[in-house]
């Protein structure tokens, strides 16, 4: 594989291809973010730190090339939600502009394949644009969703992976995936102290009267609000002299030892005595070596950890495309949708914790009571149908005459496939007919409520 990674930021993609042992072709930048990094920890790789310096020609042939991206999706991610005034939300507006950037200059030069890592809100948001450039440009296009707490990365991070390529219908897009899970307390060190700022007594009084109020859990602003009554200081006075970075929220943390750190990782702060973590700590819950190269930025390492893309999801993903661009025919585990080009592989929150500690995991949904009419036997998946949880119809007496179109367009469309449905087949389906599914939330959440609404009233219960 031939890869020409674009924005990299801090070095993120560029370890995955490492991984993944793979020849980069070059590494560019859309606005000199993060070049510096680059240059430190890659010294051998072509850099092009502008949108400007981008060649139209490499060594190597376009049609051999393979463009792996992570254009900017933080200002467009939540484009479906109500607020539809703001500039920066859109498919339309400049904060779109570097991906429809990468799309046009890879897909229009005939790269073999382009692989766009991106949030699930934008996704929903440019879905008909991604659909739209795979016509325009003759490309298939297949969308993978996945969370980085599967590829033995202590983060929960979902995120969606755009995959560009010319498979064509006759060839489904597929992949190998044997999920690893390691908790936050697999990578701390014994004696972690180099960011201890809980060193004297005021601050620990401080600390100790602050943390009965988190519960271990994340809640937002509450050390930062606690901390600044006490000390009669405003929010920004606690965040500057507790050492908390701002990115998003500047919000610290309590992390789970047990469990996975939230995807931003500026203010997170270890459970275990109110220390946090130190640097090596930071790189390993992203997946990054622990003596990666800061340099100067040293001072900014969690903000590129947290723009970035976990190394070892990065790595999957290139030997994936490589394997089905090269016509991979071998054992997969999953393959994308007759429909829709998604392969979900996202998994429950509740089932990976229990797993991870040893736990014995909590049954999915209640068993089925006959007083409701509840069919009790299995529902059989069709053959070929596709892998995941999906949704099947258990008693179709009950879902009659359900006052709603959007129950009615979910109903019609798993009577059309007896084995069921997944979430993400039937959110593919609702995007692609907004006239029979009308809805102003993002579509993931629409189709979740109305599953979960049909099958709390014993309508519809999992396919096995």
């Amino acid at each position: 594989m031939n890869a020409l990674i674009i924005n990299t930021y801090g070095g993120s993609l560029l370890l995955g291809a490492r991984q993944a042992k793979v020849n980069v072709v070059a590494t560019m930048e859309d606005s000199k973010f993060g070049s510096d990094l680059q240059a430190l920890n890659f010294p051998k790789i072509p850099r092009y730190e502008s949108r400007t310096d981008w060649p139209e020609k490499f060594a190597v042939p376009w049609r051999d090339i393979d463009v792996v991206a992570h254009p900017p999706c933080s200002a467009f991610s939540t484009m479906n939600y109500s607020n539809t005034k703001s500039l920066t939300r859109g498919t339309g507006t400049s904060a779109f502009a570097c991906h429809q950037s990468v799309i046009d200059y890879a897909l229009g030069r005939k790269a073999r394949t382009l692989t766009i890592e991106s949030v699930m809100g934008a996704y929903e948001g440019a879905h008909d644009v991604y659909e739209e450039n795979a016509v325009k440009y003759g490309y298939s296009v297949s969308y993978i969703m996945l969370n980085s707490a599967s590829f033995g990365v202590p983060q929960w991070r979902e995120r969606v992976w755009v995959v560009f390529h010319k498979l064509g219908k006759r060839a489904p897009f597929r992949v190998e995936l044997k999920p690893e899970y390691v908790a936050v307390k697999d990578v701390l060190e014994p004696n972690g102290t180099s960011f201890d700022f809980f060193g004297n007594g005021v601050l620990k009084t401080a600390w100790a009267k602050a943390r009965p109020l988190l519960k271990q859990k994340h809640t937002a602003g509450t050390i930062t609000s606690v901390l600044g009554k006490m000390r009669d200081q405003t929010r920004e006075d606690v965040i500057r002299d507790f050492g908390f970075f701002t990115y998003i929220n500047a919000n610290p943390v309590v992390l789970d030892r047990n469990g996975f750190s939230p995807v931003l990782l500026q203010g997170s702060i270890f459970c275990d005595g109110g220390r946090t973590l130190t640097i090596e700590e930071y790189c390993a819950i992203m997946g990054f070596p622990r003596d990666y190269k800061w340099g100067k930025q040293l001072r900014k390492f969690r903000m590129y950890l947290s723009k970035g893309v976990c190394p070892p999801v990065a790595a999957w993903i290139m030997k994936t495309v490589d394997r089905n661009a090269s016509g991979w025919t071998g054992k997969h585990t999953h393959e994308e949708a007759d429909f829709g080009g998604v392969i979900d592989l996202r998994v429950k929150k509740s089932a990976v914790l229990a797993l991870v500690r040893g736990e014995e995991p909590q049954p999915s949904s209640p068993p089925a009571k006959r007083e409701r009419g509840v069919a009790t036997t299995a529902v059989k998946r069709a053959a070929g149908a596709p892998r995941g949880r999906a949704y099947a119809i258990a008693n179709e007496s009950l879902l009659d005459g359900y006052a709603s179109p959007q129950a009615a367009f979910i109903v019609a469309a798993l009577k059309k496939r007896k084995g069921g449905l997944t979430r993400a087949e039937v959110v593919a389906l609702a995007i692609a007919d907004p006239k029979n599914f009308p809805t102003n939330q993002p579509h993931d959440r629409a189709v979740g409520f109305w599953l979960s609404k049909l099958k709390s009233l014993g309508g519809l219960r999992f396919a096995e």
